[in-house]
């Protein structure tokens, strides 16, 4: 079977910006987490342009624990949008306001 990265990239892009819409992360979390976007981005240009096999399957293997740590920190943001709170008005991953927020 074979894997289409430029598809994982873009998944991972879009459940991140669903993600960072329903909370608002702190500064430091919203840096680091762009950044391992950035660097999947940059593992799946690196996996394109190899021809060895077995610095493919290097890469590829880089690529996974990149994806399942930024998988990581958006489940993190997803919890985030569950809290309870009087801050701004903001949209959970479903659609729905937040419990707890203001609706005016």
């Amino acid at each position: 079977m074979l894997r289409n990265f430029n598809n994982e990239v873009e998944e991972a892009r879009v459940n991140l910006c669903k993600a960072m819409q329903a909370t608002l992360p702190s500064k430091q979390f919203s840096a680091t987490i762009m950044l391992v976007l950035v660097q999947l981005s940059l593992i799946k240009e690196r996996i394109r342009k190899r021809q060895n096999l077995q610095q493919r399957r290097e890469l590829i293997r880089e690529f996974d624990k990149c994806r399942n740590a930024l998988q990581k920190g958006i489940r993190l943001l997803g919890k985030g949008s569950l809290r309870t709170g009087c801050g701004p008005r903001r949209l959970n991953v479903h659609g729905s306001f937040r419990r707890g927020s203001l609706q005016t």
